[in-house]
């Protein structure tokens, strides 16, 4: 019935030419370059409308509505796609990411985040040091806390492991590293003020750092080695990497990103690539991270946030925008107790976590970004931190001009009532990665059973009236997946990782509110949602054509019949179009 329906549709050309005396040439009055007809079309607009056909002309969107109607734009160079019933939806956006950071460092990285236990971790760290002799370090990435004794590790077990190489191994949410002596002492020797951004952890008996740091998001390899120190050879395997990094996106119907945290180090291959064509098939906005260390000298960081805006001035695109935003973080996470919470950690109860600024410093941020008209992207786990954050926001709009801002509180699991009501009437945004919310058995343990029933409270956030973004912190490997399809089924669920809907299953949303956040909310949390982010007239025609409905992903038929579980869900996208052009074709795929 669909196809009969598609050739009807096309059969109306001749209709309509009889009746407009057009020409065969030309049968359309309006003729586009393509026309998508038989969708089941989710334009994510204000008011979630529905359509079946669209049209593009060069890389916009001139037509949605009905099959019949869209008859106008077809001429005999029109190529018609016919959906066959199946679901259409703007591109999704990525609010957070990390692929071209980490996508560069994949060369150099040992996987770690397959491993069950402490001793595999040995293992595959050993054996790839055999492997690769002459690596000037082992980055390894992806323990977790629970394999370790304690939860965290220990300096001594690393220098059994490799006590003569450079070893740097960060756990799967990049916030603790753990370095051996070797190292340490390098890193202390090359680049104090590096460590000291890193929090290192120091030995109350003899003074020293013990290898261990907790605020590992600052790290940057490049702190401590150059470039060229890796030679030729790993540069272009660095560029094959973020090439893969894009296929996979785009693969997974995401075609723009908003690459969070990025370092002066990074900034020259990452506009090489720009130039060499990397990035024409993909949007990527980037933010310069910031570490609560530059406060110190407020002058230079002023300064460098002139140059990071005359970045962008000199380097932004369509492709490619910089210069507009900037990432920090208040907090840490809590697998490690270093997220700022009201109440102690249930499995430690003397702590609380703690603020990476103080209140002072983070108000004169702030203030400083608002007179530079620089949107803050704001790392917050614990609940008091997304306060401290309120707190400046508010007090820079009593002090600051007015200004479009849209801050964002990045991950905000934790807003109380009263920090919801606040972000609205502050015009803060909630930047969240659902997929996050299936959570661990040291996010278990370290939260608790009170504040696990009201983590990631979607939609508590939706009825107080916060905008909310999605995304996943993708980090170019295996965890967490930049599939948006797992972060859709989580919201619509609230499913953990003991595949249980006990933590506060009330603040699950509906599938077509979490693909809204995902498409437009995330084209305005990326100030980008004048061209992006939903089916509209005008619009880039960045688009997704799925096999699946999207909207039945909830249902306990999907359920009962799909495993919920990393690259077993990665084959959902027939097609995907960003500015009009084809990037993405799966294979056996027909229009």
């Amino acid at each position: 019935m669909r196809r009969l329906l598609g050739m009807l549709a096309i059969g109306l050309l001749g209709t309509l030419a009889a009746i407009t005396g057009c020409s065969d040439d030309n049968v359309g009055s309006n003729t586009a370059d393509s026309v998508v007809i038989n969708a089941r079309i989710l334009t994510c607009d204000d008011q979630k409308s529905t359509a079946e056909a669209m049209a593009i002309k060069g890389s916009k969107i001139v037509f949605v509505g009905s099959n019949e109607k869209v008859a106008d734009f077809i001429g005999t160079n029109t190529l018609v796609m016919d959906a066959d019933g199946r679901t259409l939806t703007p591109g999704f956006i990525d609010n957070h990411t990390h692929f071209f950071w980490m996508a560069i460092l994949r060369p150099i990285i040992v996987d770690l985040y397959e491993c069950k236990n402490i001793d595999e971790v040995n293992e595959k760290v050993l054996a790839y040091a055999k492997a690769n002799p002459d690596l000037p370090l082992i980055l390894g990435f992806g323990w977790r806390y629970e394999q370790i004794p304690g939860g965290i590790p220990e300096q001594s077990v690393l220098d059994e492991w490799l006590p003569d190489r450079q070893v740097w191994l960060l756990s799967y949410d990049a916030c603790t590293l753990w370095t051996n002596t070797k190292t340490n002492n390098l890193m202390l020797e090359k680049n104090p003020k590096a460590c000291e951004r890193m929090i290192p952890q120091i030995d109350e008996e003899t003074g020293k750092p013990t290898g261990i740091y907790l605020s590992s998001n600052s790290f940057d390899p490049f702190d401590f080695f150059a470039l060229e120190d890796f030679g030729l050879e790993i540069k272009r395997q660095m560029l094959a990497e973020v090439d893969r990094a894009v296929q996979e996106v785009l693969k997974m119907g995401v075609t723009a990103c908003d690459d969070l945290q990025l370092y002066k180090s990074v900034l020259p291959i990452m506009i090489e690539y720009r130039d060499t064509g990397g990035f024409d098939n993909i949007r990527v906005r980037g933010a310069y991270y910031v570490d609560p260390i530059d406060i110190k000298d407020e002058q230079q960081l002023i300064a460098d946030l002139v140059w990071w805006k005359d970045i962008g001035t000199q380097f932004s695109d369509g492709r490619l925008k910089l210069g507009t935003a900037v990432k920090t973080y208040i907090d840490g996470v809590s697998g490690n107790h270093t997220a700022f919470m009201t109440q102690p950690y249930s499995d430690a109860p003397d702590k609380f976590g703690f603020p990476n600024w103080t209140q002072e410093e983070f108000d004169r941020l702030i203030q400083i970004m608002d007179d530079l008209e620089l949107q803050a992207c704001i790392h917050a786990v614990g609940d008091a931190g997304i306060v401290y954050i309120l707190n400046s926001i508010e007090r820079s709009m009593n002090r600051s001009k007015k200004w479009d801002s849209r801050h964002r509180i990045e991950h905000c699991e934790l807003p109380s009532k009263e920090d919801m009501e606040r972000m609205v009437q502050l015009g803060v945004y909630a930047s969240m990665q659902p997929a996050q919310f299936f959570g661990d058995e040291s996010v278990e343990k370290a939260l608790g059973p009170e504040r696990l029933k009201r983590i990631d409270p979607w939609r508590s956030l939706q009825e107080a009236g916060v905008e909310i973004s999605f995304g996943t912190d993708y980090i170019s490997g295996p965890l967490p997946p930049v599939n948006p399809i797992y972060g859709l089924i989580i919201a619509a669920t609230r499913i953990n990782y003991k595949g249980d809907t006990d933590w506060g299953e009330e603040e699950k949303i509906e599938l077509i509110d979490a693909i809204q956040h995902y498409t437009l909310g995330s084209a305005r949390a990326l100030k980008m949602d004048d061209i992006i982010g939903s089916i509209e007239v005008g619009k880039e025609a960045d688009f997704v054509i799925f096999n699946t409905d999207l909207l039945d992903m909830a249902s306990v038929e999907f359920l009962s019949t799909h495993e919920i579980a990393p690259g077993k869900l990665d084959d959902f996208v027939d097609l995907t179009v960003v500015r009009g052009k084809q990037v993405y074709v799966r294979d056996g795929a027909t229009f």
